[in-house]
């Protein structure tokens, strides 16, 4: 065995972090760890849940190895003479490293954990037993019953019938602990919510409202969310007084439903030992969701009480470690499992009318049709554009015509802080198309992009009228929230930030504003959570990491009327076959019967 069997060419190459392996030092000196295969394996752990991933499958360490190369000048990272059988071997003979069950009594909790062929953090495993366990109990847990429950489906949703899947969540909400709802672009997700949340919102024998919470992984979801809860209180079916609770809902994001303390971002006020004061709760863009922080919010469930979680599970995952919603999905199909029931699926389009390209084009990316993804690319359709091309930068003028077209000819300028309809017209401008990138840097990166624009619009600074503006940190004082868009505007009272809150712009001096940062671009992570009429996509290059199916599907999924996607042949093939693969043992937990 090598000092490094399996970090060797990977520290050659410059790509661990320092808090790599910082752990294996941790082990060594506190620990007097000095077996180097067990020091290797617990640095590619943090390495993995850096990536996203919550364990390590011990039979995808190949794996793991030449993605961290990737963007190295070195593509592999060669064989070794380890076999999986010497690292469970290494793994059980260590003491840092506990296996299934609990520790006996008075030892000491190790900081690793070997489960099979997964190697956890204590953190992660804990977390994940949470999240098991809990949505186990919540599956099987009994609830208050909904008074005249048939009558309010019947009223809520016609003479639709039973096999109608949205029909199907509202019941499940109403008589279940646990409700699972998916489904792609406009197939009607917050709708259903809105009906669960009006068959629920009604008072009990005893005069009360039940007490409902929603939530959303980001500040700007949140804002989404309740902007369609109040469309969906205008539609047929519900009585003035459950259109008037559903317009009081108040979305808010799942840190500050659970309670943020100062300077921590694992701990919450609310917790097992004290519960929410809830009855149900509903979780939108739940695919966002992180497994540490959805174990944080069902470990502050108080008994009784009904979970609603809803997303689309072909998005992009939460950028910290886990895939809790494409896990619970995935568990779902295992014959046995306490998810089996429990998981609803939406699959018609109620967004548009008749045939939707872009809908199309979608669908054909989740169901990893590539064939089908390049012919309606070259179909021409005007709802559909493709600029085929290796390097973006190269077609930076055919690229941006898009983008700088409604944004030209703007004033970007209000005679009086109450012209509120000028004030909308420059937020509705800025707000017409979106350019999305997988990259914040290099030539497929939001930052060239953002430089691009700037130098077609021949502007520069960070306070020139017209400037698109992106909030990257929720500012409580101001009402802003972490994703909000706006732009820089002038006034007879000198240049402002012009935001829109609750339907009405408002402005801000430079000095009141939150944190910002140029958004003429966006990563396609940053954009979930919201809809443009437009969307450019500028794919990563052939190789990158990020080039997956998630990523192109969340990007085009983020457009209502037309998309261009900008890269070659090979990478839109790349995108549509190659799914992002995020080691967890979720699934498995929650599969067994």
């Amino acid at each position: 065995m090598t000092d490094r069997p399996l970090l060797g060419p990977l520290l050659d190459a410059g790509v661990m972090a320092e808090v790599d392996l910082r752990v294996a030092d941790l082990l060594t000196r506190r620990c007097g760890i000095d077996d180097p295969l067990v020091l290797d394996l617990a640095a590619l752990l943090v390495a993995a849940q850096r990536s996203g991933h919550t364990c390590l499958d011990l039979r995808l360490v190949d794996e793991l190895r030449d993605s961290l190369l990737v963007g190295s000048p070195v593509s592999r990272a060669g064989g070794h003479d380890t076999t999986l059988e010497d690292m469970v071997a290494a793994l059980t003979s260590s003491p840092v490293v506990s296996g299934p069950g609990d520790p006996p009594a008075g030892r000491q909790i190790l900081p690793l954990h070997l489960d099979g062929v997964r190697l956890h953090s204590h953190r992660s495993r804990t977390d994940e037993t949470t999240v098991a366990n809990g949505l186990r109990r919540l599956a099987a847990s009994p609830v208050t019953p909904v008074a005249d429950l048939d009558e309010r489906l019947d009223r809520l949703f016609g003479d639709t019938g039973d096999d109608d899947p949205q029909r199907q969540a509202a019941m499940a909400f109403a008589t279940t602990g646990l409700t699972v709802v998916v489904g792609g672009p406009g197939t009607g997700k917050t709708y259903t919510i809105a009906r669960a949340l009006a068959v629920l919102l009604t008072p009990g024998a005893d005069g009360n409202v039940p007490r409902v919470a929603v939530c959303a992984p980001t500040g700007k979801a949140a804002t989404r969310t309740k902007e369609s809860l109040i469309e969906a209180a205008g539609t047929d079916g519900l009585t003035g007084a459950e259109a008037d609770l559903l317009r009081e809902v108040d979305p808010s994001t799942i840190h500050r439903l659970l309670g943020s303390l100062p300077n921590s971002r694992t701990r919450f006020r609310h917790n097992a030992e004290e519960p929410l004061a809830i009855d149900a709760v509903i979780v939108d863009e739940t695919s966002m969701v992180s497994q540490h922080l959805l174990a944080r919010l069902l470990e502050s469930l108080p008994s009784g009480a009904r979970l609603l979680l809803a997303g689309d599970p072909g998005q992009l995952e939460s950028i910290d470690s886990g895939s809790v919603l494409r896990d619970v999905v995935d568990a779902s199909t295992a014959g046995g499992s306490p998810m089996t029931d429990r998981v609803i699926t939406l699959t018609d389009n109620r967004r548009v009318a008749g045939r939707s390209p872009v809908i199309e084009l979608a669908n054909g990316i989740r169901s990893e049709r590539p064939d089908d993804v390049i012919a309606l690319l070259r179909a021409g359709d005007d709802r559909i554009r493709w600029i085929e091309t290796e390097l973006a930068t190269g077609r930076s003028d055919e690229i941006l015509a898009d983008v700088i077209r409604p944004l030209t000819g703007i004033s970007w300028s209000a005679d009086s802080p109450e012209d509120e309809a000028a004030l909308l017209g420059c937020l509705d401008a800025v707000g017409a198309h979106r350019l999305l990138c997988g990259h914040r840097h290099g030539p497929a990166g939001v930052s060239t992009w953002n430089r691009l624009v700037e130098e077609h619009l021949q502007v520069h600074g960070d306070w020139y009228p017209g400037r698109m503006l992106l909030v990257t940190r929720n500012e409580i004082r101001s009402g802003l929230v972490n994703g909000d868009t706006g732009v820089v505007v002038d006034t007879p009272e000198g240049r402002r930030a012009c935001f829109r809150l609750n339907g009405r712009p408002v402005l801000l001096t430079q000095a009141q504003l939150p944190p910002t940062e140029t958004a003429f671009a966006l990563t396609v992570h940053k954009s979930q959570g919201s809809e443009y009429r437009q969307v450019t996509v500028v794919l990563p290059p052939v190789g990158s990491p990020l080039l997956k199916r998630e990523l192109l599907y969340t990007a085009v999924t983020r457009a209502t009327r037309t998309v261009t996607i900008v890269g070659s042949e090979q990478a839109i093939r790349a995108a549509v076959v190659e799914r992002t693969i995020r080691m967890t043992g979720l699934s498995d937990a929650l599969s067994i019967p």
